[in-house]
């Protein structure tokens, strides 16, 4: 008989005694996630897909019960029979000196491809669930529709999967029993130590690849549990000291910092998982170290400044107080008495603090007398500020001699992972907090070490002080490079210095720093915008050529697989917006890398014929996310169109500005650019250039149709 035959709920001889749910179990069509059915179990017996006449007993081999538990719900109920049925089986053996281990193996083998399978299936699921089931054509409107078809076959597969673990474990303390007579006693430190590095591996979890992602740094987990490993005994420690550090921090004002990172690289198991160094380029000033005077006032205002912040605080925590009352928000854990303690603590600190913001502020008159309530606070800034000017002279010394950026590149060349070097001009260790007002007027020693905390570049063009070290950003991967490690990825994030011809290196340097990225794969580049955006200026076109220099100097690899860049700083709004100053083709002196596979732009103006030369830079198809971009010519609905015909269509695309969007009210861009739910990460534009609707969101609909996902 031709296995297409077609047999829909016959009458009859047995049939007659079936239950309405067998019936529709055997006779039924069940329909699939995806949308398509193979048939009823009868048709699919009689088409020979399935080895069991459903009409016969439950003596349904596991195979065949998997495959109708996937079709219906009833069919769990028939698997649920067909495991315990072995499992009771199984449990009859465990006494029997009849157990053959073969036997015992070949089913667990069975098993594992069971499960196997009802992975694969889960994630076939998700994937519909991320791309709303591509293979057939929907309105976008039954989306949810289609999730709640996966989330119900996701439950049986889980309840399947939850089954066969049962069945596997049962396998496995059978094999258990059997070999026990014959194995020794076996711990997991019998194991050879390849192992137990890779059992540690697990431990410590899934870890990004610091060459490729750009978020290596910021990843922890698991790190807690390594700690606890290397406490249990000295083999996993030997086999686990390697997951404990992924990076460290070092900061260029601080010995202490230096001295520590030195000290990990020298350590023969911890340095081995090193991966990413950060140097934090804070520094101490020229004008505060040059003048007294600069230096009372600069304090004074830091002073007044966190004085603010705590009474800003309290007024928050005040108002905050009726929601905790309503139980709208946690209650603090603080009883009240001691709420009350701490907020007169610090109403006293801050009394305190602007009482010594203000004897600092009166060092700056010509007729200022050091006596009264006030001569300490000056006496202790007096020797803050020597301390600061020895400080500086420290740095400078560093500087000039190059022995920071030796000691840096000694330790990277003996850590055999440190391929990764992220600049930064901020931290947050505890001398960050020196500075507070609760720290800082605790007592005389707190007022000098309070004054002492070093400065972030924002702060410096914020207050008009001195340039930073930004020689940093060239000098110090260069010596890397003559170290003998090859920087594979490379994180620039600091706000540029105000003069940006102190980024303007020799046509040397530039050369040096050249033959130090060729074997970089990952750049990304993201200044950091300025605290007070009333500090922003126009930028002429040399400085702009100074920054595009530097640039085109660290991307003139062939290895770069990642790019990512922000350029917010270099204009707060479209009124500061200078299309022949300022394009990418211009900044980045665009050229093809033949390994290229990602872009990320954010706040970045462009053309349409920029962003067709940036999205065909590789030499196949990239992933391209874009996020705030800002479009000078054109149409974003030609972008979009772009977007999905040239790409890997795998990226993601928020907001962007420009063209039509500027025409357009928040619902309508809500309604296209912002992700349907928060479990969902895809909105209109990112379906579309997926490829999983029909209609680009930024056009008329031309032809009739209503939005359908696509294959």
């Amino acid at each position: 008989m031709a296995g297409d035959t077609t047999l829909k709920f016959p009458a009859g001889a047995e049939c007659d005694a079936l239950s309405d749910e067998d019936r529709e179990r055997i006779f039924e069509d069940p329909v699939k996630p995806s949308g398509l059915t193979d048939g009823s179990l009868a048709e699919q017996y009689i088409a020979r897909r399935l080895s069991t006449n459903p009409l016969r007993s439950l003596d349904t081999d596991m195979e065949d019960a998997v495959y109708v538990a996937h079709l219906c719900p009833s069919g769990r109920r028939k698997l649920q029979a067909a495991v315990y049925r072995d499992m009771a089986s199984s449990n009859g053996l465990t006494a029997s000196t009849d157990l053959n281990l073969n036997d015992l193996y070949e089913k667990l083998r069975e098993l594992e491809l069971m499960d196997s399978a009802v992975i694969s299936q889960l994630m076939e699921n998700f994937d519909i669930e991320m791309t709303g089931n591509g293979d057939i054509h929907r309105p976008l409107d039954d989306l949810r529709l289609i999730w709640g078809m996966t989330a119900k076959h996701n439950k049986t597969l889980h309840s399947l999967k939850s089954l066969v673990d049962d069945f596997r474990g049962l396998i496995r303390k059978n094999i258990d029993i059997l070999s026990r007579p014959s194995v020794r006693p076996f711990s997991i430190l019998d194991l050879p130590d390849e192992i137990l590095v890779k059992i540690c591996g697990y431990v410590k979890g899934w870890e990004p690849d610091p060459n490729t992602s750009l978020l290596h740094s910021q990843h922890t987990i698991g790190t807690k549990e390594v700690q606890n490993l290397r406490l249990s005994c000295k083999r996993l420690c030997g086999a686990s000291s390697h997951l404990l550090l992924h990076f460290i921090k070092v900061d260029f004002t601080a010995p202490a910092s230096i001295r520590r990172l030195q000290e990990i690289s020298l350590h023969p198991a911890i340095s081995k998982g090193v991966a990413t160094v950060r140097v934090i380029m804070s520094f101490y000033d020229s004008k505060l170290a040059g003048s007294f005077l600069l230096f009372a006032r600069y304090n004074a205002e830091m002073l007044a400044a966190s004085a603010d912040g705590v009474e800003k605080m309290a007024r928050h925590d005040e108002a905050m107080a009726k929601y905790e009352d309503e139980g709208l928000i946690p209650k603090d854990h603080r009883s009240r008495a001691q709420r009350i303690e701490d907020k007169k603590k610090d109403e006293d600190d801050v009394k305190r603090g602007r009482l010594i913001a203000d004897s600092w502020n009166r060092m700056q008159t010509s007729d200022e007398s050091l006596s009264g309530e006030g001569e300490p606070y000056q006496n202790a800034l007096r020797r803050g500020h020597e301390e600061y000017r020895k400080l500086f002279e420290e740095q400078e010394i560093r500087l000039k001699d190059g022995s920071f950026n030796d000691s840096v590149a000694a330790a990277m060349a003996r850590m055999p992972l440190a391929t990764r070097l992220e600049i930064h001009d901020y931290g947050f260790d505890i001398r960050y907090f020196d500075n507070h007002v609760s720290r800082w007027v605790a007592n005389d020693k707190s007022l000098v070490r309070g004054s002492l905390v070093p400065m972030s570049w924002s702060e410096a063009i914020k207050h008009d002080l001195g340039y930073p070290p930004t020689e940093i950003a060239i000098t110090l991967p260069v010596a890397i490079h003559k170290a003998g490690v090859s920087l594979a990825s490379l994180d620039i994030q600091s706000l540029l210095p105000e003069d940006y011809f102190t980024l303007a290196p020799s046509d040397k340097e530039l050369k040096e720093l050249t033959d130090a990225m060729q074997k970089l794969k990952t750049f990304r580049f993201t200044p950091v915008q300025a605290r007070d955006e009333g500090h922003w200026r126009y930028r002429q076109s040399t400085e702009l050529k100074c920054l595009q220099r530097l640039i085109s100097a660290i991307l003139d690899s062939p290895s770069i697989e990642t790019i990512s860049l922000e350029l917010r700083q270099f204009w707060p709004d479209e009124t500061f917006l200078d299309p022949n100053l300022l394009s990418l083709p211009n900044l980045l002196n665009l050229r093809s890398w033949p390994r290229l596979s990602c872009v990320s732009l954010r706040s970045a103006p462009l053309s349409l014929e920029d962003l067709a030369k940036i999205v065909n830079l590789g030499t196949k198809p990239i992933r391209f996310s874009g996020d705030d971009l800002h479009l000078q010519d054109g149409s974003w609905a030609d972008g979009l169109d772009l977007l999905r015909k040239e790409t890997a269509g795998d990226g993601f695309f928020g907001r962007p500005t420009g063209a039509e969007c500027d025409n357009m009210s928040e619902d309508e861009l809500d309604a296209i650019f912002e992700p349907f739910e928060a479990s969902w990460p895809f909105n209109k534009a990112d379906l579309y250039i997926r490829g999983k609707i029909v209609k680009n969101p930024l056009r008329d609909d031309e032809t009739g149709h209503e939005d359908g996902v696509v294959a």
